[in-house]
């Protein structure tokens, strides 16, 4: 386990020749270690990829009785239109810009890099490649939405694409919440796609199938 940037990392590398590197951010009171299990099904469709898990700081969660646990923001309620912690959005966001840079300048800028996250994960590499100058070439949003950022740094952005996957019983992330997130997502990003699953809160096998066929499109692309 390396620490970068005082967060402490999961740097699974490929057995083959590394293609590409994703960036992904896990869920509230989750670790790095919960997505290595369905990275087989990843790779069997899209080999050569570098994953980077990184952990979130511990923090006190409102939303779960002010309890320590790994989280990327505050929630201070369920309704996550209510009382949105942007600060601390934007925080997260500052550590995941300084990931992509600290990967882009140790591969020398030859690798192409995605960032990806499930629940609030995912709503840092959203805010992340809409409010931030980066080298990114893609979103992987699993599970998310968009906060309300009232700021004027979201600019569309033309040269990354997004998938966005959702699950049509999610009752922690509201489905409806997360296509309104992903309306607006089209108008700023212009390569965008949306694909919902018959799941709660959760991955699907079928789910990670998909997300190895996007990757593997992505990287293919020059």
């Amino acid at each position: 386990m390396d620490t970068i940037n005082n967060l402490r990392i999961l740097d699974i590398k490929p057995e083959t020749a590394t293609r590409a590197i994703v960036i992904w951010l896990h869920g509230l009171g989750a670790n790095s270690n919960d997505f290595e299990p369905v990275l087989p099904i990843i790779n069997e469709i899209a080999p050569g990829i570098r994953y980077v898990f990184p952990n979130a700081p511990l923090m006190r969660v409102s939303v779960n009785g002010g309890m320590m646990m790994p989280a990327w923001y505050d929630i201070v309620q369920p309704n996550l239109e209510a009382q949105q912690d942007i600060a601390g959005i934007h925080a997260s966001c500052d550590k995941l810009v300084e990931l992509i840079e600290h990967y882009d300048a140790e591969t020398g800028g030859n690798l192409p890099i995605i960032i990806a996250g499930f629940s609030q994960g995912g709503v840092i590499a959203l805010t992340t490649a809409l409010t931030r100058s980066t080298v990114i070439k893609g979103v992987l949003a699993l599970s998310a939405y968009l906060p309300e950022l009232q700021t004027p740094k979201q600019a569309t952005k033309t040269d990354i694409e997004l998938l966005m996957m959702h699950g049509s019983h999610d009752p922690v992330v509201p489905v409806n919440h997360a296509k309104k997130s992903f309306e607006k997502l089209t108008s700023l990003i212009s390569n965008s796609r949306w694909i919902e699953y018959p799941m709660e809160h959760t991955l699907s096998y079928e789910e990670m199938q998909e997300a190895g066929k996007w990757l593997s499109r992505l990287i293919a692309k020059k």
